[in-house]
């Protein structure tokens, strides 16, 4: 099999983007629109790690690079709970950047994750992050755009995907993300419960 290039990933946030939103709707027709609630594991002091828990899988991505203000995020792993506890301490927790605490043996469910292992971690917290995503294509990349609800606060945001840099610096331009910063969803969960990004 051919391994899958990570894309680099351009993503903004704000309360309200609807001439952004405007444009990506002149530009191209919504492919889908899909809602879910997924569960953001979020670290005081991590930043280039992503997971989230999104029907019953834990999905793991990473920072591999950082290049013309766009960020390369690298899938890492991708679980079905119930998870073997010496493949969460081995292999999950190394990524979390925290000390695994003392899984014993057997499997852990996603309750468990969440009250017994991520509660007990010092600087770790769960925040469950609702999404109405709808997909476009704009220029060739993946494009976003979303109403969010993170821990009861409602933002809006839209992204652009893609390996291909200047397609990246192309559709950036034309929905008119250039006004905006990159704002990872690790960074944007942190900042909408009142945690400092390091």
């Amino acid at each position: 099999m051919i391994p899958i290039q990570p894309r680099f990933e351009f993503r903004a946030w704000a309360n309200r983007l609807d001439a952004v939103h405007r444009r990506i709707r002149a530009l191209s027709e919504c492919h889908r629109t899909q809602e879910t609630t997924d569960i953001y594991i979020v670290s005081t002091d991590v930043v280039d790690v992503n997971p989230k828990i999104r029907e019953g899988e834990l999905d793991i991505k990473v920072l591999i690079a950082a290049r013309e203000g766009f960020e390369q995020w690298e899938p890492r792993v991708k679980l079905s709970f119930p998870v073997p506890a010496a493949l969460m301490r081995d292999e999950v927790f190394p990524m979390l950047g925290r000390p695994a605490p003392d899984l014993g043996s057997g499997t852990i469910s996603t309750s468990r994750f969440l009250t017994d292992v991520v509660q007990q971690c010092e600087g770790m917290t769960a925040v469950e992050v609702a999404k109405r995503r709808h997909a476009f294509t704009v220029d060739g990349c993946i494009t976003e755009f979303a109403e969010i609800s993170i821990a009861g606060t409602d933002l809006q945001t839209a992204s652009i995907e893609s390996v291909d840099i200047e397609a990246l610096r192309d559709a950036r331009r034309l929905i008119g993300l250039d006004a905006y910063d990159n704002i990872s969803y690790p960074a944007a969960v942190k900042s909408a419960i009142g945690w400092t990004s390091s």
